[in-house]
C-alpha cells in the first residue's frame, strides 16, 4: 500500500498543486488543439463524379433527403435554371462574366452560394468575394454557406478536409487560432464576414477564402495574405432608388468595370457573376445584360391570350376575398373557378417553371397571374425582367402634357370670367412654405393663377427667424403668409372685378409641426384649415362603413368632427385618388369639363414639381388603384399644393360633374357618390 506523500510546508503543497493543475490543463489543451488524423472520404466515387459538374454537386449534396436540413432542391429545375447552372459552372471554372437574370424565387442567389462552395471545394477558385448592397446582406450569404458546411451530413462524409476541422471547433471560433492537424495549424477563419477553409496539405480546398463586403466598401488592393480575389459575386447591385438615378447607375457601373474588374491582378482570369433584376428601362441591370451578353428569363414564357377572361377571374377573386373570411375556403372557391375555366384562361400561356406555385394554387400559370394582378409593375420587373414603360403603364404626366395646357389668354393673377371660387394649398417644408392658388369654375375646371414660396426667393426660415426653433419658425412664417394671402385680391377677366381667396388648406401631416399648424389655423376661423394626407394602398378602406357623428364627406375626403379639447376641425383626403384625378384633369383637352390649365408664361420650375411623382397600378383587397411614389431626388411641393387646392374646391361645394365610381381613377372601395355636394 502506497504511502501518501508529505510536504514539509503548506507553501510547498500549494506549489505542487498549481504545477499539477497546469500540467493537466496543458494536456487537455493539447487534446483540443490536435484533431488528427483526418477521417477518410466515405464515398470517393461520389465525390469524384461531382468535380466536373456543378449540377451534379448540387443534386448530390442538396437534392436528396440524405442531406437532411440542406435538402433544398426538392423540385425539378426548369430549362432556364439548367442553363444558368451550366453557364455559372463555366465561368467558375474558366473565368469571364455572367449575369443571372431570372424571376424572383428562381434560386439565382442559392445557385451562387452552392457554386462558390463547389468551386472552392474542388480548387476551381481560391478566393471568392461576395458584394452585396450592404455588409449585412453579404453576411447573410456567408451565413448560408456556413450552415451548409456545418449541417450537411453528405458534405461531412465526402469533404472531411473542409467539414471535419470546422466541426471540431464545436462553434467556438476562438479555438481556430490554436487548432492543429497532424501537428500543423489549420488556419481556419469562420467569422461573420469571412470563411477561410482549413489548411490541409495536398487538398484542393486548402485555405480557399469566401469574403463578404458591402457595395460601398473599398475594393482596390483587396487581398488576404498573398491571395487576391479570383471570383466576384455581385448580388443585386442596385436598389429601386438607384435604378431611377442615372448618376447612381453610372457610378455603380464604373465601380464594377474599374474597381471590381481588376481585383484578380495581372494574368488571372477573374470570374464575375451578377444576380440582377431589371427594375426599369436602361437601369444598371440592363447595362450588365447588354455588356455581358446575358439572357433574361421571366416567370411566363408567354402571356395568356384571353386577358379579358383573366380580368373576370380577378374580379371573382376580389369578390371572394370580400365575401369569404376563411382562407382555406377562399382558396377552394377561387381554385374551383380557375379549374372550371382553365382551358380558356391558360390558352397561349406557358410557365417557365411548372413547379412554381404555392400549396393554395393549382398551377404555375395561375400563380404568375395572381402576381400580375397583385402588382403589375412589380410583375413585369421582378418576375418578367421586362419592366413596362412607366409613362405608358400609369399614363403619368409628361412635359408635353403640361406645356399643352398653358393658356394663351389668361395672364398671371387674372381669374377666368367663369370663376366661382379661388382656393389655395400650402405645403410646409423645413426651410420654407410653398403655396399655389387655383381659380375654379362651376364644372370643376381650374386655372392655376398664382404660386410661390415663402419666404420669397431662396431665403430660408432659419435665416429669417434666427434663434427660433422649427415650430416657432413655421408659426411665424405660416401666420405671415396667411395674412398676405388673406388681403390679396385677384381680378376677374374682362370686367376686372376683384376676387378674394375663398379657402386655404395647409398640410399638417408633419408630426413636428402639426399642433403649431392647427393653432395658426384657429386664428383664421375656418378660412385656413389643416389637412392630412392618407396614402395607403388598396388593402385598406379610406372610408369606414359608417361616418362618425359630425363627420362631413366628399369625393375621397372627409372633414373630421372637432375632438375633445381640439383646436380646429381638419380634413383627411386620399392622396393617391386625388393625384390621379388631377393628373387626368391636366391630361384632358382644354375645352373639356373639369380641365386644369395654367396662366400664360414660363412654368419650368412648377412643372418640375408636377413631374416629381409617378404612379403604378396596384391591386389589393378592395380593388385596383394608382399608387404614387416620389421620383428619387425630385421635388413635388407645388404638386401637393395643387392637390390640396383641388380638395379645398371640392370642400367649397364645387361638384365634380358626373362623379361616380369608375369615372375617375378610383379603387373599388369608393362606392359612394357625391355628385350633389
Amino acid at each position: 500500500m502506497g504511502r501518501k506523500r508529505l510536504y514539509t510546508t503548506p507553501e510547498e503543497s500549494a506549489q505542487r498543486h498549481r504545477e499539477n493543475a497546469a500540467r493537466r490543463s496543458r494536456e487537455q489543451s493539447a487534446s483540443v488543439k490536435e484533431i488528427g488524423p483526418l477521417p477518410d472520404v466515405v464515398n470517393p466515387e461520389r465525390k469524384k463524379i461531382c468535380r466536373e459538374s456543378l449540377y451534379d454537386f448540387m443534386m448530390t449534396y442538396g437534392g436528396t433527403p440524405d442531406a437532411e436540413a440542406q435538402y433544398v432542391f426538392t423540385t425539378p429545375f426548369c430549362d432556364e435554371q439548367l442553363y444558368m447552372i451550366q453557364t455559372l459552372e463555366q465561368v467558375l471554372k474558366y473565368g469571364g462574366e455572367i449575369p443571372l437574370c431570372i424571376f424572383r424565387g428562381g434560386c439565382k442567389t442559392t445557385f451562387c452560394e452552392w457554386g462558390i462552395l463547389w468551386a472552392c471545394a474542388y480548387g476551381w477558385q481560391k478566393f471568392g468575394v461576395i458584394v452585396a448592397s450592404n455588409l449585412g446582406m453579404a453576411r447573410k450569404i456567408i451565413a448560408n454557406i456556413k450552415i451548409n458546411i456545418n449541417l450537411n451530413p453528405l458534405l461531412a462524409e465526402d469533404f472531411p478536409e473542409i467539414c471535419y476541422p470546422i466541426a471540431c471547433l464545436e462553434r467556438v471560433t476562438q479555438r481556430a487560432k490554436c487548432q492543429t492537424l497532424d501537428g500543423k495549424p489549420t488556419e481556419i477563419s469562420f467569422t461573420a464576414d469571412m470563411i477561410q477553409l482549413p489548411n490541409i496539405h495536398g487538398k484542393a480546398s486548402s485555405q480557399a477564402i469566401v469574403m463578404g463586403v458591402g457595395a460601398d466598401s473599398s475594393f482596390r488592393g483587396l487581398r488576404v495574405g498573398k491571395q487576391r480575389p479570383t471570383v466576384v459575386l455581385i448580388d443585386d447591385p442596385q436598389t429601386n432608388k438607384s435604378a431611377n438615378s442615372l448618376t447612381q447607375t453610372e457610378s455603380r457601373w464604373e465601380n464594377i468595370t474599374s474597381s471590381m474588374k481588376g481585383l484578380a491582378g495581372p494574368g488571372v482570369a477573374l470570374a464575375m457573376v451578377a444576380t440582377i433584376t431589371v427594375i426599369k428601362k436602361d437601369d444598371l441591370a440592363e447595362r450588365i445584360l447588354q455588356q455581358w451578353n446575358g439572357k433574361r428569363f421571366g416567370i411566363l414564357r408567354s402571356m395568356p391570350k384571353n386577358m379579358v377572361e383573366w380580368d373576370k377571374y380577378n374580379d371573382e377573386y376580389q369578390h371572394i376575398k370580400l365575401d369569404v373570411s376563411d382562407l382555406l375556403e377562399r382558396s377552394r372557391l377561387i381554385n374551383q373557378y380557375y379549374i372550371d375555366n382553365r382551358t380558356v384562361l391558360d390558352e397561349g400561356a406557358e410557365a417557365a417553371w411548372e413547379s412554381n406555385f404555392t400549396k393554395n394554387e393549382v398551377s404555375a400559370i395561375q400563380h404568375a397571374m395572381n402576381l400580375y394582378y397583385f402588382d403589375r409593375k412589380a410583375f413585369w420587373s421582378e418576375y418578367m425582367n421586362e419592366p413596362v414603360d412607366e409613362e405608358n403603364d400609369a399614363e403619368n404626366l409628361t412635359l408635353e402634357d403640361l406645356e399643352r395646357k398653358v393658356s394663351k389668354t389668361i395672364k398671371h393673377g387674372i381669374a377666368p370670367v367663369e370663376t366661382q371660387a379661388i382656393t389655395v394649398g400650402i405645403d410646409i417644408q423645413k426651410d420654407c412654405l410653398y403655396w399655389l392658388a387655383t381659380a375654379w369654375a362651376s364644372d370643376f375646371s381650374g386655372t392655376v393663377i398664382d404660386y410661390g414660396r415663402y419666404p420669397k426667393g431662396n431665403a430660408k426660415m432659419g435665416n429669417v427667424y434666427q434663434g427660433k426653433g422649427l415650430e416657432e419658425q413655421v408659426s411665424y412664417c405660416l401666420t405671415e403668409l396667411a395674412s398676405i394671402l388673406h388681403d390679396k385680391t385677384y381680378l376677374r377677366d374682362v370686367n376686372r372685378e376683384p376676387l378674394r381667396i375663398d379657402k386655404i388648406i395647409v398640410d399638417a401631416n408633419w408630426g413636428f409641426v402639426s399642433e403649431v399648424v392647427k393653432k395658426v389655423c384657429r386664428n383664421f376661423k375656418g378660412w385656413l384649415e389643416p389637412t392630412f394626407g392618407w396614402g395607403k394602398g388598396p388593402d385598406q378602406r379610406f372610408f369606414a362603413k359608417r361616418a362618425t357623428i359630425g363627420e362631413e364627406r366628399g369625393p375621397e375626403w372627409k372633414k373630421m368632427p372637432l375632438e375633445i379639447r381640439g383646436l380646429v376641425r381638419n380634413y383627411i383626403y386620399n392622396t393617391n385618388w386625388w393625384k390621379s384625378f388631377v393628373r387626368q384633369r391636366i391630361k384632358t383637352d382644354a375645352a373639356a369639363k373639369s380641365t386644369i390649365t395654367f396662366y400664360s408664361g414660363n412654368h419650368s420650375k412648377l412643372f418640375t414639381h408636377l413631374l416629381g411623382e409617378t404612379s403604378s397600378k396596384v391591386t389589393g383587397q378592395y380593388g385596383t388603384m394608382d399608387k404614387w411614389t416620389l421620383r428619387p431626388g425630385e421635388p413635388n411641393h407645388w404638386f401637393d399644393c395643387l392637390i390640396m387646392s383641388s380638395v379645398a374646391a371640392s370642400a367649397m361645394k364645387i361638384r365634380i360633374p358626373n362623379y361616380q365610381e369608375g369615372n375617375a381613377p378610383v379603387s373599388t372601395q369608393s362606392k359612394r357618390r357625391f355628385i350633389d355636394l
